[in-house]
């Protein structure tokens, strides 16, 4: 294998299996089990990272590996899990402020959506402190026709327009995908996948 299709290999890797991870998700959702979705994306990130790293460490003398492998084990220390209480939906809201700006709802609403349906949060902690977050929350049909023809904004939904249940929930909203900065290129959000 030339070094110019091992060095094209390691640029595609990241995209296919990204691709992938994104169709196994959508395909997943059918289900309506969230777990199951979440599972799937977790596994397929941690084999990209794996399969990503055994390539690099054969084809590529680059001092990045190094660096990546170091950024990869403390991984095991990452927790991911749904808010517990409003403190740490606070930090949520704080990150979110920090990542989006202005264009995120504020905490008042958040801890409504969150109040509706606390299980539309999974959550990034590394140590116990709040990193990163995945959003997905369960919409009624006329809140999701509304959205989607542009009638209705997120800041703009009301109580009402978030489900207290998902039992073989249609309709989902995906809220935000967040990683502090800090851990951005290192792997972590592949654990909230």
């Amino acid at each position: 294998m030339s070094d110019s299709l091992k060095k094209r290999l390691l640029n595609t890797l990241p995209q296919l299996f990204a691709a992938i991870g994104v169709i196994s998700a959508i395909a997943s959702l059918s289900t309506m089990n969230l777990e199951i979705v979440a599972a799937s994306l977790a596994i397929i990130a941690i084999s990209a990272v794996v399969l990503l790293l055994r390539a690099a460490k054969k084809f590529n003398k680059n001092p990045a590996v190094a660096i990546l492998d170091k950024s990869i084990q403390p991984l095991s220390k990452l927790e991911v899990r749904h808010i517990r209480n409003k403190a740490e939906l606070k930090k949520k809201s704080d990150l979110d402020l920090e990542c989006y700006g202005e264009h995120v709802i504020d905490f008042s609403g958040l801890l409504m959506w969150w109040e509706r349906y606390p299980n539309g949060s999974y959550d990034l902690f590394e140590g116990g402190r709040l990193i990163g977050s995945i959003d997905i929350w369960p919409i009624p049909k006329t809140t999701f026709d509304l959205f989607v023809a542009g009638k209705l904004k997120e800041r703009d939904f009301r109580e009402d327009d978030i489900c207290q249940k998902c039992d073989k929930h249609t309709y989902w909203y995906l809220g935000d995908i967040i990683i502090e900065k800090a851990h951005r290129r290192f792997g972590a959000q592949g654990r909230l996948y």
